[in-house]
């Protein structure tokens, strides 16, 4: 049963399987039931990129989207946080740096993944919230901070995991995509 079925199935008049009907389903299913995985279900997870975007909700869907365009569909590890690159190094939320850090480093282990691609986008509240300033009514200001904030976190990436390559990107609400050079 889905959460949206579950919210709703209260006043529904639906039955759910239960664990009797489960087993029955099971009893009719037979030997099928017993199939091996697919292989593809079997291997091992791999990953390419370990992407970091911000959780703006304007650009989540775009940010998949540029993915899936760059031909990375079902080939990345994505992390979510206030302010993306910004969210990895700030002292004022040290708690999101442990979150980052901790979920690239399990990322490397689990799914091997080698590249480290970074999405930034302009009209970013998390950087107004650190730096008090509204840096979209200065695109170059904007694009200046985004790529400090960037190049200071490809150096402590550089240290903690000189291996994997690394991309900076800033994305703009018009869905454009720009890489920055750190």
């Amino acid at each position: 049963m889905t959460i949206e079925h579950s919210v709703h199935h209260a006043g529904c008049g639906c039955r759910t399987l239960g664990r009797r009907g489960f087993m029955k389903m099971g009893a009719v299913a037979g030997a099928s039931a017993l199939l091996p995985l697919p292989a593809l279900a079997q291997k091992k997870a791999k990953a390419d990129v370990f992407l970091l975007s911000c959780m703006d909700y304007r650009l989540v869907t775009d940010v998949t989207k540029y993915m899936t365009e760059k031909g990375f569909y079902d080939n990345y590890d994505h992390v979510i946080l206030a302010g993306a690159s910004l969210a990895a190094v700030t002292p004022k939320f040290p708690d999101w740096n442990t979150t980052f850090w901790q979920h690239l480093d399990v990322a490397i282990q689990l799914h091997g993944i080698s590249k480290l691609w970074v999405v930034d986008h302009r009209d970013c509240g998390a950087f107004n919230v650190v730096y008090g300033q509204d840096f979209a009514k200065d695109p170059a200001a904007e694009t200046k901070i985004h790529t400090e904030v960037m190049t200071q976190l490809d150096k402590e990436v550089a240290k903690r995991h000189p291996s994997l390559t690394r991309e900076y990107y800033l994305m703009n609400l018009d869905k454009k995509v720009e890489k920055i050079a750190v």
